[in-house]
């Protein structure tokens, strides 16, 4: 089965470099519940949970893949090498937006964006490379993630308790997050309601935001000046069309 993991890999990873049009090194692969401590750095409870569901991680010059992803269908292998390699190469692009620990102290917010920003990136990289990859199962793959991602937001946006959340935004902070018409503001409803309640913090809220951002500018930025220059704010992050005002787009 390593065999086969490591050929599955090395197709992901000429994919990666012929869509994305780079020459990203080749991290090696490691396979084996022995390496699982590197799923296993707990800061909260949330990030137990997060790694009690992962299936590969990237770390150092490495990717780590848990026994229980053989499990697993060969696009869903294929997605998260692609995955874990947009995170190779957003460090190589710029190291301070993988390791964001240094920030978790001194400014939250811009933690969370950068988090969010790099999750966001390496799922749109791995989408846009299935799409390419000349194969149904992994096309397919790349479709239900990038649908799940945009549904969970737009179930968001329209949950009734996020607009009396809005509504109490609105009457009791002043906050332009209901419209003259009584309609929500999602896109302030989501600034203050990540400010205020560090939701973003959360893992869904990272990727489902991160998502919401990339697919708004990949087309408008060079994939490598993005990632070198990220989002510095919740509103930019939120506001797509705001962080391209910041960049002189």
């Amino acid at each position: 089965m390593e065999k086969v993991l490591q050929e599955e890999f090395d197709f992901a990873y000429k994919l990666f470099n012929k869509v994305l049009s780079v020459e990203l090194s080749q991290p090696t692969l490691y396979f084996g519940d022995e390496h699982l401590s590197k799923f296993h750095t707990y800061n909260s409870i949330n990030s137990w949970a997060h790694n009690s569901r992962t299936n590969m991680i990237y770390e150092g010059e490495g990717i780590y893949v848990a026994s229980k992803m053989m499990k697993k269908s060969k696009g869903e292998r294929i997605f998260g090498f692609l995955h874990e390699l947009g995170h190779a190469f957003v460090r190589n692009n710029n190291p301070k937006i993988e390791n964001i620990d240094y920030l978790w102290e001194t400014d939250r917010d811009r933690g969370n964006v950068y988090h969010a920003f790099k999750e966001g990136a390496a799922d749109h990289i791995a989408i846009i490379c299935c799409s390419q990859s000349g194969e149904e199962e992994i096309i397919l793959r790349g479709q239900r993630k990038a649908k799940l991602l945009d549904s969970i937001l737009e179930s968001w946006i329209n949950d009734k308790d996020v607009y009396e959340t809005a509504q109490i935004y609105a009457e009791h902070f002043g906050k332009d997050t209901i419209d003259e018409n009584g309609n929500i503001n999602w896109e302030e409803t989501a600034i203050t309601y990540f400010s205020r309640e560090k939701m973003l913090g959360q893992i869904h809220f990272s990727y489902i935001m991160g998502r919401h951002f990339m697919k708004n500018v990949i087309d408008k930025v060079d994939i490598v000046d993005l990632i070198r220059n990220p989002p510095q704010s919740i509103r930019e992050l939120v506001c797509p069309e705001t962080y391209l005002e910041s960049i002189n787009y």
